[in-house]
């Protein structure tokens, strides 16, 4: 199964989820962990994670995807997706003296910051804690389709945020992500 397949199934899942349960306009967390929980439950975790987060072949570039994490991602599964993350820094860094960070945010809220704060809290502790803080190696963190509520969402994740991740971040606008997406893929 390819990985765009493996995606519209999730989504699909989804959508039968918010069917029987009647998607929420307020108080919407619980719910939407549900919903992560029933697709998590629903395919296997490791395609999920390697669909979500991979390096570009042959470079030193790793995209992360928001909008297919928040499909299945929960607490139960966040040390899986910390410990790939870090598998392929260990990967990029057998070959590339650094490596680049590439962020698809795309639908990512303040809500959404709140929501995954833990997890976020977890993978720069895990960071700064493994025996090559990888900080250090990390050349620039690209962000796509930057929220326009990034500023807000700064102040909630500053407290765990290395400052040397801030003064390497990178931001492209909603209008530009696309076809910069587009042009990495090809690279």
């Amino acid at each position: 199964m390819s990985s765009n397949d493996l995606v519209n199934l999730m989504e699909k899942c989804k959508e039968d989820f918010y069917q029987t349960e009647n998607k929420k306009t307020f108080f919407k967390k619980s719910q939407k962990m549900d919903c992560a929980k029933k697709v998590s439950e629903t395919f296997p975790i490791e395609k999920m994670i390697d669909t979500t987060i991979y390096i570009i072949p042959n470079t030193n570039k790793i995209i992360l995807n928001y909008p297919i994490f928040k499909l299945y991602a929960t607490e139960k599964i966040y040390p899986n997706i910390i410990e790939k993350i870090m598998t392929l820094y260990e990967i990029l860094l057998e070959t590339y003296s650094t490596y680049e960070v590439h962020f698809i945010l795309d639908t990512f809220t303040i809500t959404a910051a709140e929501r995954y704060k833990n997890v976020i809290n977890m993978f720069c502790k895990g960071c700064i804690n493994s025996r090559k803080n990888y900080i250090d190696y990390l050349h620039k963190m690209y962000i796509y389709y930057t929220p326009s509520m990034i500023e807000s969402i700064s102040t909630i994740l500053k407290p765990f945020i290395d400052p040397l991740v801030t003064e390497r971040l990178v931001y492209y606008s909603k209008a530009e992500s696309k076809s910069l997406l587009e042009k990495l893929h090809m690279s």
